[in-house]
Order: structure tokens, then C-alpha cells, then sequence
């Protein structure tokens, strides 16, 4: 049961940042490359999304006794291979992943303007990956 709630926390962190990311969507490019408040909002947001799915990935990985991955690009692997997500949404983890350690590791070579195509581009990269989740979850009763 105390899986339940973790698990209902992280989805609760992916739906209210992408929620933000959403609300910044209609922003013009010079506007977000010229608001640096904006620019920590929004990649803060991306990597607070992303992590939650990474730190889903690995509670599943975890509670059912998976191979432990060597990265976090494997995790999606091991998942996949698990049928918890499909290629698609494998492939698409991985952007996300390489993303998340661009804005973490990388922070000074950031560029705006890949962020910014992110924030019209990818949160809808979010809804699949709990669909595919809400799929396995229900399946296995957690």
C-alpha cells in the first residue's frame, strides 16, 4: 500500500509540472529567450518531470525484483523488455533522459532555443509514459 502512495506522488509531481510547462506553451521564442526567470521555471519543471519518471522507472524496477540497470536510459530498457512500455515510449524515455542530464549537468552550455522546442514539442511524451504506466499498474495491482 505505502508503494501506492510513492507511485501516486510522482504521477501527482509529472501532472503539475507539466500542468506549468502547458501554461508556458504560448509563449513566442524571442520572449523565452529573453525571460531568464522564465528559462529557470520552465527547465526546472522539465527536470522535476522527468526525474518523477525516472524515479518511477526504478520503484517498478525494484518492487519486482528486475535486473538493477547500469543508467537511467537503461531502466526504460529493462521496462520495455518487460512490456511496461512500448518502443515508442522507450525511445522517447530515452530523449527525455539525455534531456534531463543536458539540463543537469550541462547547465552552462544550455541552449534556449532546443529547450524552448522541448516546451512545444515534448509534454505530451509525459501523458504516454503514465499511460503506459496506468496499463501496467492495473494489470499488476499495485
Amino acid at each position: 500500500m505505502a508503494e501506492n502512495a510513492v507511485l501516486k506522488n510522482l504521477i501527482d509531481i509529472i501532472k503539475t509540472e507539466t500542468s506549468l510547462l502547458k501554461e508556458k506553451q504560448g509563449i513566442g521564442l524571442q520572449d523565452y529567450i529573453g525571460d531568464i526567470e522564465l528559462q529557470h521555471i520552465v527547465e526546472r519543471a522539465f527536470i522535476n518531470a522527468i526525474q518523477a519518471i525516472i524515479d518511477i522507472a526504478r520503484r517498478i524496477i525494484s518492487t519486482k525484483n528486475l535486473p538493477v540497470p547500469d543508467d537511467y536510459f537503461g531502466a526504460f530498457e529493462i521496462l520495455y523488455r518487460k512490456k511496461v512500455i512500448t518502443w515508442d515510449c522507450l525511445q522517447k524515455m530515452k530523449e527525455m533522459v539525455g534531456f534531463r542530464n543536458a539540463l543537469v549537468h550541462e547547465y552552462r552550455l544550455i541552449r534556449h532555443e532546443e529547450v524552448y522546442r522541448h516546451l512545444q514539442e515534448s509534454i505530451g511524451i509525459f501523458h504516454d509514459f503514465l499511460s503506459c504506466l496506468v496499463g501496467f499498474l492495473g494489470k499488476e495491482g499495485l
